[in-house]
């Protein structure tokens, strides 16, 4: 490629300037207008997705035993992680840690494979296991919902079906805290990553009265897989997170 050789010896500097600032001006104005108009935006880029939005759960005080119990029963309704896939011992999962560390008598009706619209190994979806785990005969004094996709799934039949499962637990059980564990993806990002846990997120945090955990967000979602779950470092790590959120929304002391 040729280049063009200029002879700056008889340039008008004032023309030249007054060049410049028209120039500056239009840069200027394009940005401004690039930064206003964003109508419409590619909707899987993790640069276009909206931030996190906690909800917050109508009751502030503390999970407690009811129904004459002398601990509060929680129900845990997941994935592989929630039946505490990797833990080298079954009082190592998160799921035993919570119960250890807080005192709760905690019922786990999970599955390794398991998503809100895949069976898992035993042949059920979460909503499925949370309807087995006979929540109205239980009466927990609260639930904590944890699951991803489990596999590739359409967004909107996850959103559909994380919208009915949360609409059969405020009939089930109106008045019972509900916290939910949003997606645990081990691994660094991914385009694909981000717009699941989007698509999760959106879903839960239509609802009301709840508290939401966004673990990839809020930066405990990095772990360890070993056996199909977390090691052993990595399911204390979602129960220290989980136990510091409970906290800080007034639901243990």
């Amino acid at each position: 490629m040729r280049r063009r050789e200029f002879d700056t010896g008889n340039v008008s500097w004032p023309a030249v300037l007054v060049a410049i600032f028209g120039v500056v001006v239009v840069v200027v104005l394009g940005i401004l207008w690039r930064d206003f108009d964003q109508g419409e935006v590619d909707e899987g880029s993790p640069s276009s997705l909206r931030p996190s939005v906690s909800s917050t759960p109508a009751s502030t005080s503390a999970i407690a035993a009811t129904d004459g119990r002398v601990q509060p029963e929680v129900l845990l309704v997941g994935d592989g992680y929630a039946a505490g896939a990797g833990a080298s011992d079954p009082g190592l999962s998160y799921a035993s840690l919570l119960g250890s560390d807080l005192g709760w008598d905690v019922t786990v009706a999970a599955s390794v494979g398991a998503g809100y619209t895949r069976a898992g190994v035993d042949g059920r979806t979460v909503p499925e296991l949370y309807a087995e785990a006979q929540p109205t005969t239980l009466k927990p004094d609260a639930v904590i919902v944890q699951s991803g996709y489990g596999g590739d799934f359409p967004d909107a039949d996850v959103a559909d079906a994380i919208d009915a499962l949360a609409r059969q637990i405020r009939t089930d059980l109106p008045d019972v805290p509900l916290i939910v564990i949003g997606s645990l993806w081990p691994g660094p990002p991914t385009e694909l990553s981000a717009r699941r846990d989007q698509t999760i997120a959106d879903a839960w945090q239509a609802q009301e009265d709840m508290l939401f955990l966004r673990p990839q967000e809020e930066g405990w979602a990095r772990m360890t897989i070993v056996r199909g779950g977390p090691d052993d470092a990595g399911h204390a790590q979602i129960a220290t997170n989980v136990e510091a959120a409970l906290q800080g929304a007034g639901l243990t002391p």
